[in-house]
């Protein structure tokens, strides 16, 4: 195997972390923020429903394949940036209603339409041929990744 190979795909590893492709200039929000934003603007609380809470966390939680913790501390910034508000639900006091406030939805409408413009000038850039081809060999990739890591902790396991 050639010896610079495993290097140059930790950089590129490390590159691929660094793009923040949804980004506008001056919002601090990170990915995990944004995408929590987008799901309760997706799934707005409705009390006329007879509905439970508006956002699960568990689903959350696996979508971004993150820890509870970090999905609580996600909603904790969110919250204290002024782009969420969180009130308990009354008729499970368990749970939480969330929603957008105006700053939130206007921050997520905002960032839903820079990368949308940024995306489309990515593929354009790029080629869709290129773009259909990329999207194939990282599936492809991460399927290999998934397995070598599945195969790694059952060798763990059965070393225990």
């Amino acid at each position: 195997m050639n010896p610079n190979l495993k290097k140059e795909f930790v950089n590129l590893m490390f590159r691929l972390k660094k793009i923040r492709i949804a980004q506008l200039p001056g919002v601090n929000l990170h990915m995990g923020e944004l995408f929590v934003m987008r799901k309760i603007a997706a799934h707005p609380f409705n009390s006329d429903a007879n509905s439970e809470a508006n956002v699960d966390m568990t689903d959350i939680q696996n979508s971004l394949c993150v820890t509870k913790p970090a999905v609580s501390q996600m909603f904790n910034a969110l919250e204290k940036k002024g782009y969420i508000s969180r009130e308990i639900d009354p008729r499970d006091r368990r749970r939480f209603i969330t929603n957008l406030t105006p700053a939130g939805e206007q921050i997520t409408i905002a960032m839903k339409e820079h990368a949308d413009k940024a995306i489309t000038q990515t593929i354009t850039r790029f080629g869709e041929e290129n773009m259909t081809q990329l999207i194939n060999l990282f599936n492809h990739f991460i399927d290999i990744i998934e397995e070598v890591q599945t195969e790694f902790l059952a060798a763990e396991t059965e070393g225990a």
